[in-house]
């Protein structure tokens, strides 16, 4: 059960058509018949609806994110993970880290939530969407996971609809508002949040959060365990004491030109133009991204996992600030 990876690879493949007018590729009937008969009309409805951005992330990258967040010295408290899927953050949590936490996670998908629930019985594990939740703000110590990627951000929530964020970057609005001044939110991102050009909503994550880091990982990290070869970030965010007033020279807020190895220019955020060394690959131009057409691509490089364990050491030592007694 823990190894299960989610729908995300197999939404062509099984969930095509309707639960009324099943549609599923060639050869895959057989299992469609079956998913029908064992799951029900609603959960394959359910199922069906979450093949877009249920995406899970490979053991490597999470084991960093979690040497990456006791470098920055958090020794235990209130953890949410939304969007956790089966749990992959918490199954993999140092064991000395979850004796000191009180486990909380989120997810849309009921079959998949259902087996986190029974994977951690001692955690809070929510069955609704991210945007149903009501936690207070100011309330987590620590916000970790791998945010779903999709263009447009979930409806019903209007705190956030001035900004008409993607729901990645919505993920990151409401986790900050979520987490207490001096905690920490680390997720894993699509690269457009800090590549698009529209700045609106970096500068609202500068007033909440100050960035501790950006890490852009090989397109295809996740291509495994996912199906996709999107590229994606490893952003981390301490909560600010404070809003910022004026976030202008925040140094991720804007985008640079970079010549690549193909010849083109793309266009990247300041931040990583000028931390070449949180690039873990090169950044280039070509096909093969999850688009269907040539973009910025990051070429794998031979040393990948050398290069992941290097980025606990990258984070400040008196990043996470411990609440005072």
């Amino acid at each position: 059960m823990a190894s299960y990876i989610g729908w995300g690879s197999f939404g062509q493949e099984l969930f095509n058509g309707s639960w009324d007018r099943p549609a599923p590729k060639a050869a895959w009937e057989k299992e469609d018949a079956w998913l029908r008969e064992h799951l029900g009309k609603e959960a394959w409805q359910a199922a069906q609806n979450s093949i877009i951005n249920a995406h899970y992330t490979d053991p490597i990258t999470v084991g960093t994110m979690w040497d990456m967040v006791r470098a920055l010295g958090f020794t235990g408290g209130r953890v949410l993970e939304p969007s956790l899927g089966i749990g992959n953050f918490y199954g993999m949590m140092p064991r000395d880290l979850m004796a000191q936490s009180q486990l909380t996670g989120i997810e849309l998908d009921p079959t998949t939530g259902a087996m986190a629930q029974y994977l951690y019985p001692d955690a809070n594990i929510q069955i609704k969407g991210y945007q149903d939740s009501k936690t207070a703000d100011g309330f987590y110590d620590l916000v970790i996971g791998n945010w779903p990627f999709a263009k447009d951000g979930p409806p019903g929530d209007r705190r956030y609809a001035k900004l008409n964020p993607s729901l990645h970057d919505y993920f990151f609005l409401k986790a900050l508002d979520q987490t207490r001044p001096g905690g920490i939110v680390i997720g894993v991102t699509s690269a457009g949040t800090m590549d698009k050009k529209g700045r609106a909503t970096r500068m609202e994550l500068a007033k909440k959060g100050e960035l501790l880091g950006a890490f852009r990982l090989p397109s295809g990290a996740f291509e495994k365990y996912a199906g996709t070869s999107v590229v994606t970030d490893i952003l981390v965010f301490r909560k600010r004491e404070a809003p910022l007033a004026d976030v202008t020279k925040e140094p991720f807020i804007n985008l640079g030109e970079h010549m690549t190895p193909a010849g083109s220019t793309i266009h990247v955020n300041e931040y990583l133009l000028a931390h070449p060394e949180n690039v873990l690959g090169t950044l280039n131009f070509g096909s093969g991204s999850t688009y269907g057409r040539p973009s910025m691509i990051v070429d794998r490089p031979a040393n990948l996992q050398e290069r992941m364990g290097e980025l606990a050491a990258r984070m400040p030592s008196h990043g996470y600030q411990q609440l005072e007694n």
